[in-house]
């Protein structure tokens, strides 16, 4: 391997124990409890040497962000993607999304702290746009295969395809807010079939109705 090379790996490396420390304070602590010398000592460096990767604490907490919306929609295109008949489709995704939130809940906290606007609020309008143009991302993918559905006759002709999506998203973070982070409210062995219910509930919502009042088949639990 090439000195260039072995000190990208490196660079590269660095960037992600900076990130991964900082997600885990900002988890812990909040953003605002959260300083830039606690991320460095976390992933045992200078604070300067973090501000070479990183401008600002803003930009670090917007990186985190990103880094989740990153994964989520590289799993999420895959199975936009695909070939699965469109129903299997739609469950897929919504399953893992509801995966991807449910395995990494400093990714789902940061966000839903963003969303909730007091974090918002506090950071640079440049941050801000970014995270929300990703977000949309993620809403357009999910209205295109709700969009496949009403061309192929399977969801209802007028239903608004980014609407459904969004309606998908805030229901089911909704519900994993109070499974990740409400207590006794919604207990964790619940939710396979919390979950299964919500989806069931939004595809019935969706799904075309036949000559005789009767939907197709419904999600699978």
């Amino acid at each position: 391997m090439s000195t260039t090379a072995r000190r990208e790996r490196e660079r590269l490396q660095r960037r992600r124990e900076i990130l991964e420390a900082a997600r885990k304070l900002f988890c812990e602590k909040g953003y605002a409890a959260a300083t830039v010398d606690d991320i460095a000592a976390a992933a045992e460096l200078s604070k300067g040497t973090v501000y070479l990767y990183f401008r600002s604490k803003d930009e670090l907490y917007a990186s985190v962000i990103l880094e989740g919306f990153e994964k989520l929609e590289e799993r999420l295109k895959e199975l936009a993607r695909s070939d699965l008949p469109l129903l299997d489709k739609v469950e897929a995704i919504l399953r893992a999304f509801v995966d991807h939130c449910i395995s990494n809940p400093e990714y789902f906290r940061l966000t839903q702290l963003f969303a909730g606007g007091s974090v918002r609020e506090n950071l640079r309008e440049e941050l801000r746009r970014d995270i929300e143009a990703h977000a949309r991302d993620l809403l357009l993918l999910g209205a295109e295969v709700v969009r496949e559905g009403v061309e192929e006759g399977v969801f209802r002709h007028d239903l608004d395809p980014f609407m459904a999506a969004l309606i998908a998203w805030r229901t089911l973070t909704g519900l994993l807010d109070l499974v990740i982070f409400g207590g006794e409210l919604v207990r964790r062995k619940d939710l396979q079939r919390l979950m299964g219910q919500a989806m069931d509930l939004f595809m019935r919502g969706a799904l075309k109705r036949e000559a005789d009042g009767s939907k197709r088949g419904m999600i699978k639990r």
